[in-house]
């Protein structure tokens, strides 16, 4: 990835507008793709800007690197921080006690007696 150059969403307005976006959409849009981690890391590496053609046009002044790279460092402390703070998580290979099922009781025993007269043939 390497960063935009700058004032490249003056040149984005016309496109988005023909399309049904507006401006506020467009920033919105351009924001969220400037403020990603791989966008940060180019701008503080200072890979050179490019166009919406492609080429490269400048590199990043040291002052918009450096603002990347608090951004960075901020974000990974956040999150450091945020972790720090989350109870462990519970792992997959937990100890399963087996269930101590109960005996059941024993089934009474069901006998059948004849009826007195009758004969053994007799139903």
């Amino acid at each position: 990835m390497r960063p935009l150059a700058v004032g490249v969403h003056q040149e984005l307005i016309p496109f988005a507008t023909e399309r049904g976006f507006s401006k506020l959409a467009l920033r919105r849009a351009l924001g969220m793709h400037m403020n990603c981690t791989p966008y940060l890391y180019a701008l503080a590496e200072r890979r050179g800007r490019v166009s919406l053609d492609g080429e490269e046009v400048e590199k990043p002044t040291e002052e918009h690197a450096e603002h990347a790279r608090q951004k960075l460092k901020a974000r990974f402390e956040a999150r450091k921080q945020k972790r720090a703070n989350e109870p462990p998580k519970k792992s997959n290979t937990a100890k399963v006690t087996p269930i101590q099922r109960e005996t059941p009781p024993k089934r009474p025993i069901l006998s059948l007696k004849r009826a007195k007269g009758l004969s053994k043939n007799a139903v």
